[in-house]
Order: C-alpha cells, then structure tokens, then sequence
C-alpha cells in the first residue's frame, strides 16, 4: 500500500501543479499564466480512464481520489513566483515528523499550449488544463501501464483559502 500512495502521491502532485498552472482570464478561452500563481490548491476528485488495476488488489479502478490516504486527501499545492512548489500539508498528516510547508520541486507553464510542466528529482510531468477558472481548475494526463495500453488521468482541484 506505501508503493501505491508514494505513485499517487507523485502522480496528483504533478497534476495538482498542472491544474494549478491554469486559471483563465476574465472572459477569454486560453488560461492566463499568471493568475494561479500562490493560491492554495485542493484536490476534490482524481480518476483515471480507462480503467485500471490502481491498487494491485486485482480489480480495475476508476476513481483513484477514492483510494487516496485521509493524510494526502487534505494537502495543498502552492505554486509561487520564480517556479516553485510549495506543499502545505493539511490537518491530518501522514507521518509525526511531518512539515507544515516544503518545497516540492519547480514548475513551468506554457500559456500557449496550456501545458504545465512540473520537475522533481529529474523527473517531468506534463499536464494539459482543459478548464480553468479563478475557483477550479481540470488537468489531463496521459499515460501508458505497464501493459502498454494509454490513459487519461483527469483531477479536479479547487482553490482553498
């Protein structure tokens, strides 16, 4: 079970600062790359298409924010100035030794794909927003199982004050 919530943790980070990255403009269609920029973001809802056997207990999973821990559940992204990633964790922490912030990696958007790009310890993630919003924001990510075969990771976050 800690393999899978470090992978879902990895996972909705990246996404967390991708749908992060994209708040739209007032009364435009392409997101602004500035208007996300220290708001605190909360994950309401992480599934994955088509289905898959996400906690290797042998049936195939849909909603992953579901399978979540309660102590990755309640987290924060904060995305500030210059390209950093902040996590704040929430009230119910995942371990005593816990911090209330850390960095977490840098980030980068790209206003004319609406790409976000997030590295951390030399690995990217790249997440397109479908919608975005100054309360909520939708990424999508692709990616391949270990069988080859392509899904959607789709999260739904909203702002937090």
């Amino acid at each position: 079970m800690k393999m899978i919530r470090l992978n879902v943790f990895i996972l909705s980070l990246g996404l967390l600062a991708l749908l992060s990255a994209a708040c739209q403009a007032s009364g435009g269609g392409r997101p602004n790359s500035t208007s996300f920029v220290g708001k605190k973001w909360q994950m309401e809802k992480f599934t994955v298409s088509p289905s898959i056997d996400w906690d290797l207990d042998g049936g195939k999973d849909t909603d992953i924010f579901a399978l979540l821990e309660p102590c990755d559940k309640d987290d924060f992204l904060i995305l500030r100035e210059g390209g950093i990633v902040i996590r704040e964790g929430g009230a119910e922490k995942c371990d005593e030794d816990e911090d209330l912030q850390w960095e977490d990696g840098t980030w980068k958007y790209d206003g004319a794909t609406s790409m976000l790009t997030f590295l951390k310890e030399g690995k990217q993630e790249v997440s397109k927003v479908l919608k975005s919003n100054s309360e909520s924001l939708i990424l999508e990510h692709h990616f391949k199982s270990t069988k080859g075969e392509e899904h959607v990771l789709t999260a739904v976050y909203r702002v937090r004050r």
